[in-house]
């Protein structure tokens, strides 16, 4: 079973590896896979079509996901993809 703080917000539909830790405030959304040994620090937002990898680390207010704000693009989400060993510094964004 995955350890999820209480203030979390976890979709039923998320697949979400058993050794994961995810941190207070955090937001999953349903279309999200978590693999193995991944942590989310506190405030962490991954929603959309998203996959994160083994042995990942997301620190303070990562936002994962979300359609990005490019002038003339159209209006469609892409999955996104974050590779196994990866870490997210405080505050990144990764726009789908």
């Amino acid at each position: 079973m995955p350890e999820i703080h209480a203030t979390a917000i976890v979709s039923p539909e998320a697949s979400i590896h058993h050794t994961v830790q995810i941190g207070p405030f955090c937001i999953i959304g349903p279309d999200v896979t978590i693999g193995a040994n991944t942590k989310l620090h506190s405030n962490v937002i991954i929603k959309g079509n998203a996959s994160i990898g083994e042995d990942c680390e997301m620190f303070n207010g990562v936002m994962v996901g979300e359609r990005g704000q490019i002038l003339g693009a159209k209006d469609s989400e892409q999955p996104v993809v974050i590779g196994n060993r990866t870490q997210l510094r405080e505050y990144v964004s990764v726009h789908g």
